[in-house]
């Protein structure tokens, strides 16, 4: 459709919508789900004015409604073009859902299994949670159903209890185990994604035996794993705090080193943060193509992100100013071995030995080179990236501690930004050992905090000692 068309297409649909507004009292009750349903579908954006009207005068219509055109209405409020809190700031809408609910909880036990996952992610979707007796219900109206769900409905349906906080009883989920068992063949990458991490909001109920069948799917598929789920999957992982073991991190970052460079900066941050809570420990190597890749991506970062990448480097073992990185030696450590050991050899080899040393030391040289450059850039990036964001007290603490892990010192600009967050956000919600990391800081800069720290420093320091005395007492 060409501009012209769709401007006079959202004109008549303006008239319509005014035309209707002034005949709602006089509409029964499907009428009203006949007109959301259509804005959906044409994924409009009815004034807020004009759908609090819709919402105030259809909610007393909706017990003459079936439990499909129940279904069809939620569903046609999450397609609008509007933003879910939109919907909600609509005065009407407490009282819609209050009506809604009342007239669809009866008839749960009639509703098909796949409008049940519908009303969960529509619910969850609209940002509505309904007491747990309607989530309970609604949980045993679909239990007998699950049979009759594919893969992309069960993710979805973990998906939408997941987002209402909703956990299942045990008996619900062991039949739900059982169900994904049975599919998992079936499942493609991102309902993996979505299913893994509805189970990371409900750890009281995951089962250890599942998730190690689950990461065999997942390492099964990787070929055909995107980005974006892979990382979903790795969060997951970190949030759960589950160990898959070696043979299945190295798996995985393997499949993803040569693939960083297409990924942005939340999907490099999330697998290298997922990764390393994961137990992993790769060689230097790899961390250096995280580096690059994530170098000109890096002013892209939000806050949380720049405290992952900081994590993950602190939790892979990176020490950029030291020989050894990680679990792996440098290749200026591999060339200082070499020469040590050439002494014995340059008698019994003559001078190809010595000449195959010197290049090799030669090499080892101007890769330790590169790689000083790439860190000299990628941390300078680093700090403006943190000096231009607004950090949470325990967000400050925690790069800190990872700066300590890693052995770096942030920029003067990088400190004052830190201790600045630190004082607005309120000292009183850092934890104590990070206060007094920030003070070692502080002393082994040798740097002066600035006006702003001075003022707050007898409080700084007066919190430490109630604290000590506290925990001795």
């Amino acid at each position: 459709m060409s501009v012209k068309g769709w401007n006079n297409a959202k004109a008549l649909l303006r008239e319509l919508l005014i035309a209707s507004e002034d005949r709602m009292a006089l509409m029964a009750g499907p009428e009203f789900v006949y007109i959301i349903a259509a804005l959906a579908k044409l994924r409009a954006a009815p004034d807020q004015a004009w759908l609090n009207r819709w919402l105030a005068v259809s909610r007393h219509k909706l017990s003459l409604l079936s439990p499909p055109q129940l279904i069809m209405c939620a569903r046609a409020l999450c397609r609008l073009d509007m933003q879910p809190g939109d919907v909600r700031a609509c005065i009407a809408f407490p009282a819609w859902m209050h009506n809604y609910l009342a007239a669809l909880h009866p008839r749960l036990a009639g509703v098909g299994g796949f409008d049940l996952v519908k009303l969960a992610r529509c619910l969850a979707d609209l940002g509505y949670k309904p007491g747990r007796p309607f989530l309970t219900d609604l949980a045993a109206a679909v239990e007998p159903k699950l049979s009759s769900l594919d893969s992309i409905h069960l993710a979805a349906l973990m998906g939408g209890f997941s987002a209402l906080k909703y956990e299942p009883e045990p008996a619900f989920m062991r039949a739900f185990y059982a169900e994904v068992y049975s599919k998992l063949p079936l499942f493609d990458d991102q309902d993996l994604a979505t299913a893994l991490c509805a189970f990371s909001s409900m750890r009281r109920l995951m089962a250890g035996d599942f998730l190690a069948e689950f990461l065999s799917e997942v390492a099964g598929k990787l070929p055909s794993f995107g980005l974006p789920a892979l990382a979903s999957v790795l969060g997951a992982l970190g949030r759960l705090g589950y160990r898959p073991g070696p043979a299945w991190t190295q798996q995985v970052a393997s499949h993803l080193e040569s693939r960083l460079w297409k990924a942005n900066v939340h999907v490099l941050a999330t697998c290298a943060w997922g990764l390393a809570s994961c137990g992993h420990s790769p060689n230097a190597a790899w961390v250096e193509e995280l580096l690059a890749a994530s170098l000109p991506k890096l002013g892209h970062a939000e806050a949380a992100e720049a405290v992952m990448l900081g994590q993950a480097l602190a939790k892979f073992g990176y020490r950029p100013n030291s020989v050894t990185n990680g679990n792996s030696s440098s290749s200026s450590a591999a060339s200082l071995d070499v020469a040590s050991s050439a002494g014995g050899a340059e008698d019994a080899a003559g001078g190809d030995a010595a000449a195959a040393v010197a290049g090799g030391a030669v090499a080892g040289s101007a890769g330790g080179a590169k790689r000083a450059r790439l860190w000299a850039k990628w941390w300078e990036r680093y700090c403006s990236l943190l000096n231009s964001r607004s950090l949470h007290p325990k967000q400050v603490v925690t790069l800190l501690e990872c700066f300590s892990a890693c052995g770096v010192t942030p920029q003067p600009a990088t400190v004052d930004h830190l201790v600045l967050q630190l004082v607005q956000g309120g000292l009183q919600h850092a934890p104590v050992a990070g206060i007094a990391q920030l003070l070692s800081v502080l002393a082994a800069t040798q740097h002066n905090p600035g006006p702003l720290f001075v003022k707050n420093y007898a409080y700084c320091i007066c919190l430490v000692g109630t604290s000590l005395t506290a925990s001795y007492s």
